[in-house]
C-alpha cells in the first residue's frame, strides 16, 4: 500500500517536479513495461493534482556498464512517448551520454573512472543547464 508521508513537501502550482528514476529498476531486472507504469502513475498523480504538466521534468538514463543497458533504449523510447502524451518536459540524457539511446557511452570522459554508471560533473552541468532553461521558459 501506499506510504504515509508525515510533513510531506506538498507542491504548489507554482513549483516544478524532477522525475529521473528506472536506472537500478534497469539492473534489477524490473521489466521494461513495469518502469514506464511507475513513471506514468507519478506523472498522472503530478496532474491529477491540478499542476501544471509544464512544471514535470522527466529525464531517460544514461547507460550502464557494458551488458546491463540492453533494455535502457527501450525504456528511453517509452519515456519520450510519455512525456510527450503527457505535455510533461523531457530533458534527455541519453542524448548527452550516447550515441545509441543509452546502450553504451559515447565516451569514458562522461562517467567517473571505472564506475561506467554514473554521469562526470560535465553531465550534471549540462542537465542543470537544462532544466534552468526550462524552469525560466515557464515562468514569467
Amino acid at each position: 500500500g501506499a506510504i504515509l508521508r508525515v510533513e510531506a513537501f506538498v507542491p504548489r502550482n507554482v513549483d516544478f517536479g524532477y522525475i529521473s528514476m528506472g536506472t537500478n529498476d534497469i539492473f534489477e531486472g524490473v521489466p521494461v513495461t513495469t518502469i514506464r507504469n511507475n513513471l506514468e502513475i507519478m506523472i498522472d498523480e503530478w496532474i491529477s493534482k491540478g499542476l501544471p504538466a509544464s512544471h514535470l521534468i522527466i529525464t531517460t538514463l544514461p547507460p550502464r556498464r557494458p551488458g546491463e543497458s540492453s533494455r535502457i533504449p527501450a525504456l528511453n523510447s517509452q519515456i519520450r512517448t510519455l512525456a510527450q502524451s503527457k505535455g510533461i518536459k523531457l530533458v534527455d540524457i541519453a542524448f548527452l551520454t550516447s550515441n545509441d539511446d543509452g546502450l553504451t557511452w559515447k565516451s569514458p570522459t562522461l562517467h567517473p573512472t571505472n564506475d561506467e554508471i554514473h554521469y562526470a560533473e560535465s553531465v550534471r552541468d549540462s542537465i542543470a543547464d537544462l532544466v534552468v532553461s526550462i524552469m525560466l521558459q515557464a515562468t514569467p
